[in-house]
């Protein structure tokens, strides 16, 4: 049996004890922004959510970004190209 351990960003938002004021601004985006990536995270450039994972300290493929049927795929991106495994922001 496979365990996803995927997390949403509102949930690996949460985990790490952020507001979206704190992870906008450690991202460098006006916190509306990022409230319109949390509620749409499809629409996020990879870029971004790289930067997002990095923050978070998880890689990008730790971040459940779509629901079913996505075409995003990240299966031929190099691990230190979409994320770090440390947190990055607040100390």
């Amino acid at each position: 049996m496979v365990v996803d351990d995927k997390r949403t960003l509102r949930e690996w938002r949460a985990y790490r004890m952020l507001s979206k004021q704190d992870l906008a601004g450690a991202i460098g985006v006006h916190a509306s922004t990022y409230a319109k990536w949390e509620a749409n995270p499809e629409e996020i450039r990879m870029r971004d959510a790289a930067r997002i994972a990095e923050i978070l300290g998880c890689s990008v493929r730790d971040i459940n970004f779509f629901e079913a049927n996505s075409k995003f795929n990240l299966g031929n991106i190099p691990d230190q190209q979409v994320g770090q495994t440390e947190p990055h922001i607040l100390g």
